[in-house]
């Protein structure tokens, strides 16, 4: 994919993080205590458009990508392999932040 298409759809599905059960931020607690309802009931609420919110979003990538020739890279020259294997040290600190 063109390097320059994956900063924004990045942006976008890390704004979707603001939708999704459980995490939702901050505004799913302020309204279970405004309201008076159970946590579990606003995330139930909200997983519906949630996922409604990826699907499109997926197929909007989906159609974009069909529409202009992109294919998925299935090399194993990628510039992900290539980065671990240059820099696969960097992994020790965030292991050790989770164990």
């Amino acid at each position: 994919m063109n390097r320059t298409l994956l900063a924004p759809i990045e942006a976008v599905t890390s704004t979707g993080g603001a939708l999704m059960p459980p995490v939702m931020g901050a505004a799913a607690f302020i309204m279970a205590e405004y309201l008076g309802i159970p946590y579990i009931s606003i995330c139930k609420a909200a997983i519906f458009p949630a996922l409604l919110y990826y699907f499109r979003l997926f197929a909007i990538i989906h159609f974009y990508a069909k529409k202009n020739g992109l294919r998925a890279c299935h090399g194993k020259n990628t510039v992900f392999t290539s980065v671990m294997k240059k820099k696969w040290i960097f992994f020790i600190p965030i292991l050790s932040l989770i164990f």
